[in-house]
């Protein structure tokens, strides 16, 4: 059975390649810094307004997060291509 670490890095992987798959890749994205148990961890809110495109944002847990564990972080579309 897989970690929840190793499952939300998953699903995250998962969902930002489908949202670049989708839109040729410029879609922009952004962190929203979460966390279940406490504040966000400070490496979240360093990168928290930095826009990414899709297949290029870091996969959360972010390395350095506090408490990956709790980690709750998730990624918010800024700006959606649609290529057709």
């Amino acid at each position: 059975m897989k970690s929840n670490i190793a499952q939300h890095k998953i699903s995250c992987e998962r969902q930002l390649n489908l949202i670049a798959n989708h839109s040729g890749g410029d879609t922009l994205v952004s962190l929203s810094p979460l966390n279940a148990g406490m504040k966000p961890c400070q490496v979240a809110i360093n990168i928290a307004d930095k826009p990414f495109k899709a297949f290029y944002a870091p996969i959360v847990p972010l390395d350095g997060c506090i408490d990956p564990e709790k980690c709750a972080c998730v990624y918010s579309v800024l700006h959606f291509t649609d290529p057709t």
